[in-house]
């Protein structure tokens, strides 16, 4: 049975075993990456709230004023 790799035969296997570490360590910086740039803007996010006797729809309309966040609500009544 062939193997479709044409390098498959003429690379040493230890060389094989680094590349897929290689590939498997790159996967997981990037993923990681991703994850921490998703974090930093709801950590870094300041919004000041100070009601009393205000509605939901109130608040909400004010903290998508003060960010980029956006509320969808189905007030029943």
């Amino acid at each position: 049975m062939k193997k479709n790799s044409k390098l498959g035969r003429f690379v040493h296997p230890h060389v094989r075993k680094l590349w897929l570490i290689m590939r498997i360590t790159t996967f997981l910086l990037l993923a990681i990456s991703l994850s921490l740039s998703a974090s930093v803007y709801s950590q870094t996010t300041r919004l000041s709230l100070d009601y009393s006797n205000a509605t939901i729809r109130e608040v909400l309309r004010n903290i998508e004023d003060q960010s980029t966040f956006k509320f969808l609500l189905r007030m029943n009544g």
